[in-house]
């Protein structure tokens, strides 16, 4: 019995750290319960989705935590773009730009499979 139960625990271990950070129905659903946010955002945060004007919590909501965030000022503005990456290719990113805390663009995001919308 004992034979079997570390394979399993590992298996769930390295499962649940897979998933870390990803956005799932009950993580946006919460997050929309909590914070309220106007009609059209909360369709698109349950919907997995990204639209101009978000904050960078909302994207975080509907696309999950980015692997990475580069930050630029420049002429008293603030550009953050959140990075999110393919899990099967590296070399597949997506970006969100983040002008003085509202998104303005994105590009992309069709090359993470785990943005299921942008499929």
């Amino acid at each position: 019995m004992t034979r079997f139960a570390l394979p399993a625990l590992l298996t769930l271990l390295f499962a649940g750290c897979a998933a870390a950070g990803y956005a799932t129905d009950n993580t946006r659903e919460a997050y929309v319960d909590k914070h309220d946010p106007p009609a059209q955002t909360t369709s698109a945060i349950l919907a997995g989705r990204v639209i101009e004007g978000m904050t960078a919590e909302e994207v975080r909501a509907a696309l999950g935590t980015p692997d990475a965030v580069n930050t630029t000022y420049s002429q008293g503005r603030s550009r953050l773009q959140l990075v999110y990456r393919s899990s099967v290719n590296r070399y597949n990113e997506g970006y969100v730009y983040v002008t003085d805390g509202e998104v303005t663009a994105w590009q992309n995001l069709h090359k993470v499979p785990r943005l299921g919308y942008y499929q």
